[in-house]
């Protein structure tokens, strides 16, 4: 998927691979925080960069992450990407693969 990046300014083409159920359950999980038995909040920011990271391998390539001088996947994402636009564009598109499996 081929988008222009704003913090880059320049188009970068973006790897999407499909997101298996289980890991997708995973991710959910991750975000979801319960007390008392009970669902109390859903950080739903997190879901998407979960959904990204895992969604879009080149975001845990160690050498692009050492040139963006970022030591873990989120920061990479969260130096590249618009939290608005851009983060939903990608998460769109990572969802649309899933739905043609």
């Amino acid at each position: 998927h081929k988008m222009f990046v704003t913090k880059v300014g320049e188009v970068l083409d973006f790897e999407i691979q499909a997101i298996n159920a289980e890991k997708a359950t995973e991710i959910q999980q991750k975000a979801i925080k319960i007390e008392n038995g009970n669902v109390s909040d859903i950080d739903v920011y997190k879901t998407k960069v979960l959904t990204i990271m895992e969604g879009c391998p080149m975001f845990k390539d160690k050498a692009l992450r050492e040139h963006f001088k970022c030591p873990t996947p989120k920061e990479l994402i969260n130096k590249l990407l618009l939290k608005g636009e851009q983060i939903v564009r990608l998460l769109r598109c990572t969802i649309c693969l899933n739905i043609k499996i």
